[in-house]
């Protein structure tokens, strides 16, 4: 996996068994932790860091997160491990958001990019800076007239890009799925559940996916679906931002979905009185239950909601008439679809329809979803004509007491038998008179008649529309036995091809599957591993802490005091013991432990390399191994030159005089100078300092140590360090002059202020 370091913001590559450990950044070098899992804050799916949750949902985990490429923030839909292992949901879910991918609209939350990333299916998308319109009725209740025409207005037309550009219909238009962003524009959002028109199966395997307060009939029954049906969400939607509530109520899901497809609409502006009669109308209309009563297509809803807006903004709650489909009046239209009416094409009433049949449909309407279209028909043929028979039942009440009063005449307009309508109706029937075996050619002439059909305005087109809707069921209910029947063998081998080619997906997934699960166990035993390790470690280390440093203040003591009595093997010989008594036998008897030793062996090997070095400057310079001729040292105020040392005495000349002293008498300034002259002559001018320590002389030592590389300036300061302890134990033991000399030059030294003040 990969992760982003909170320290420099590198990516940072590591084993997925490396998760929830400690591990160095490698361009910062900084000890970080790696995130526990594949979703944590920091970590990188696909090209997206991960930086907040925003919401969780049934499909998984929404997340804030980072586009690294394009430098931009992204919402990260992450599927829940209940839909990524199943195969035939991730290859649709990849299929449809590569779809909503290539719609670009204002009123689309637009989908940025969809994968797998090491077994996690992720879709990102457009970050929204806003809130849901579920929040905001949670909030207002009620949203106010005109900002719910805009909203709708503009998600109708996001609803027509996405049918007319790819054939998408969302399938769950809801207040959930609809943002409002900061400056007021709304969004619609999860595309990526769409499905395209052409991908929805017929089959009894097809799965139901919406809101119940907003599900359109079709849904339900199975019939066919397409952009109207996502119209019918909108309106139910609509609904509830005018009235501040749901269009039909229930105790249960189930009960909800019922009413959708029995129960008449509540009219909107019965609910809400001050609602104006232009917005109900076009509610009504968008939840027609029969889809052909419906606007059929978005573009057609966009105008009538710019032409309502217009009329609400003036203050006038007038009529006005609506596009597409056929047209309503102010009573609910889906009120009116329950109205029934005796038999007889005369009267223009509708001829019975078979209970039996209607039953058989409706048990069937898993399988013949076209059914459902067929009872709209039947009904919207009951809802056109309910006016004329409440007519005929009233006139027939009261003829007797008409009867009795004169009547007065008046001249009546006399209405025209014929109209274009009536002569496309006729020449329908007519081809199907002569064409009795092309019931294909048949119901394609009804179905594209009914799609641009307006409504009878006249009693002649009442009466052939009831003979064209009866022809149209006839036509459609043959085709679908026809389906059923004859051509079942043709659709099983398309099926058994897909669901071979899901199968064999399915076996990829679950290898896949079985592969991550068996990196997560020997993740999390390797996670245990390490745990029992650590602890151990830490056990060891609590020991380690009060042992190790009494060692090295204790060794500190023995090499200073050798030192000074120049006993340089001694010191070397007590770094070996430690080294090989404490540091070795540490290490053998905790192997685990073994890798926090190696600094207290780099000091334990710059101790001896440093002793070694003063060894062979000290006998440099006094033990006669070099000779020293011509060294120019003081002695007693005058300047002498070094003839030779040998023996501890040193032979030197003053002027033309020659002399000698032993060594052992030679004031320490003169001692001081034959190191100097032996270090400089040896390339060693590096450890004089160590030398000036042992003489207590801090300042001059930290003055010389100021010259050293960085490398060797490291090396010192142990040096400093361990002196630092030997003073802290020897101070009460010092001369007083010495105590006054080392508080005089070392008041300031931070290493050695707390000492010197005591």
């Amino acid at each position: 996996m990969r992760f982003q370091c909170p320290g420099c913001g590198s990516l940072v590559a590591v084993e997925n068994s490396d998760m929830g450990t400690m591990v160095q950044c490698g361009s910062c070098s900084k000890i970080v932790n790696v995130p526990s899992t594949r979703v944590c804050k920091g970590a990188l799916v696909g090209d997206f860091i991960i930086e907040q949750e925003l919401g969780r949902g049934g499909m998984g985990v929404v997340y804030k997160a980072h586009q690294i490429s394009l430098d931009r923030p992204a919402a990260l839909k992450v599927l829940s491990d209940a839909y990524a292992n199943n195969a035939e949901f991730v290859v649709g879910f990849i299929k449809e958001a590569r779809a909503a991918a290539k719609l670009n609209h204002p009123h689309i939350v637009q989908a940025y990019a969809v994968g797998e990333d090491e077994g996690v299916f992720y879709l990102a998308m457009e970050y929204i800076d806003g809130e849901t319109m579920k929040g905001v009725l949670k909030r207002e209740k009620m949203i106010p007239v005109i900002q719910a025409i805009n909203i709708i207005q503009q998600i109708a037309e996001a609803l027509s890009s996405a049918w007319n550009e790819q054939k998408l219909i969302h399938r769950d238009i809801k207040p959930d799925n609809i943002m409002l962003t900061s400056n007021g524009r709304a969004k619609l959002a999860d595309l990526g559940l769409a499905r395209t028109a052409g991908d929805i199966d017929d089959s009894e395997d097809d799965e139901v996916m919406g809101t119940p307060q907003y599900i359109c009939p079709e849904h339900l029954t199975g019939a066919p679906m397409d952009v109207r049906s996502d119209i019918y969400s909108l309106g139910a939607t609509f609904f509830h931002f005018v009235t501040g509530r749901f269009p039909f109520e229930g105790k249960t899901g189930a009960e909800i979905a019922q009413k959708h497809i029995t129960d008449p609409l509540p009219p909107p502006d019965q609910v809400n009185p001050e609602l104006p009669s232009c917005v109900a109308r076009i509610i009504e209309k968008m939840m027609a239950k029969n889809p052909l009563m419906r606007y059929q297509e978005a573009d057609a809803l966009v105008d009538d909601l710019r032409e309502a807006r217009k009329i609400v903004e003036s203050g006038g709650k007038g009529q006005m008439r609506l596009k597409g489909g056929v047209s309503g009046s102010k009573t609910s239209m889906n009120k009116r679809v329950t109205q029934t009416g005796s038999t007889g094409k005369k009267t223009g009433m509708v001829p019975p329809v078979d209970s039996a049949l209607i039953n058989e449909m409706e048990e069937d309407a898993p399988r013949s979803k076209k059914t459902a279209i067929i009872i709209g028909a039947i009904a919207a043929a009951v809802v056109l004509i309910g006016g004329g028979v409440a007519g005929v039942m009233m006139l027939s009440g009261d003829s007797q007491e008409s009867a009795k009063k004169p009547v007065a005449k008046k001249q009546v307009k006399k209405e025209p038998t014929t109209s274009p309508m009536t002569k496309k109706m006729n020449e329908i029937l007519a081809y199907a008179d002569v064409n009795k075996k092309d019931v294909a050619g048949v119901r394609l002439r009804c179905e594209e008649f009914l799609n641009t059909f307006e409504g009878p305005k006249i009693k002649a087109e009442e009466e052939l529309f009831v003979e064209l809707i009866d022809l149209y069921s006839r036509a459609d209910e043959l085709l679908l036995r026809d389906v059923r029947e004859g051509k079942a063998e043709e659709f099983a081998k398309t099926r058994d091809a897909e669901n071979e080619k899901l199968e064999k997906e399915a076996e990829r997934l679950k290898k896949q599957e079985e592969a991550r699960i068996a990196r997560e166990k020997a993740q999390k035993a390797e996670l245990e591993r390490r745990a029992r390790i650590a602890e151990e470690n830490k056990r060891i280390a609590q020991q380690m802490n009060k042992r190790l440093p009494a060692e090295r203040a204790e060794l500190a003591e023995k090499i200073f005091e050798a030192c000074m009595h120049e006993k340089f093997k001694t010191a070397i010989k007590a770094v070996e013991n430690w080294k090989s008594d404490s540091l070795d036998q540490i290490k053998k008897q905790y192997p685990n432990y073994a890798p926090y030793l190696n600094g207290y062996y780099a000091v334990a090997n710059f101790l001896i390399a440093t002793l070694n070095d003063l060894e062979e400057i000290n006998d440099t310079a006094f033990a006669g191994k070099d000779k020293l001729e011509g060294v120019k040292i003081r002695i007693g105020g005058k300047r002498a030159e070094i003839m030779k040392v040998e023996k501890g005495r040193v032979f030197y000349k003053t002027g033309s005089i020659g002399a000698a002293k032993k060594i052992d008498d030679l004031p320490a300034y003169v001692r001081m100078e034959m190191v100097e002259a032996a270090a400089k002559k040896l390339d060693k001018a590096s450890r004089l300092h160590f030398y000036y320590l042992l003489t207590g002389d801090i300042a001059r030592a930290r003055e010389t140590a100021k010259d050293l590389s960085p490398e060797a300036k490291r090396e010192s300061d142990q040096l400093f360090r361990f002196f630092s302890g030997y003073l802290n134990k020897v101070w009460n033991s010092l001369p007083d002059r010495q105590k006054k000399y080392l508080r005089e030059k070392c008041a300031n030294d931070p290493l050695f202020k707390h000492i010197v003040k005591r």
